[in-house]
């Protein structure tokens, strides 16, 4: 649904590495960037966007992206806002036995 018929966008989903590697360090920062509202989020129109700011932490061990492997993991999204050109989104990234892996917070704008 795109995000501008919701009120405050949020979403929980369960995500892995489509090949079946097992993650690490880097692949949490990418999966952490994957909720920024895209241009298909938005609506069904083209428009250009672009990340004003990121900030992105990673709470997990080694043990921890061990015992991750290349299960799912739990990827939570919550905005607070998405308008006037503007939007904001809080990650969450959970391992499937309950550990906080990272978290990001991202501002970005649109047209």
């Amino acid at each position: 649904m795109p995000f501008t018929v919701n009120e405050r966008p949020e979403a929980l989903v369960w995500i892995k590495e489509s090949d079946g590697r097992p993650i690490d360090r880097a692949s949490l920062f990418s999966i952490c960037d994957t909720p920024m509202p895209r241009t298909f989020f938005l609506s069904e129109d083209l428009r250009m966007g672009s990340t004003v700011s990121m900030s992105t932490y990673i709470y997990a061990s080694e043990q921890d992206i061990a015992e991750a492997g290349s299960d799912y993991l739990l990827l939570r999204v919550d905005g607070a806002a998405c308008r006037n050109h503007k939007t904001d989104s809080r990650v969450e990234l959970w391992s499937k036995n309950g550990a906080l892996l990272a978290t990001s917070n991202q501002i970005g704008f649109f047209r």
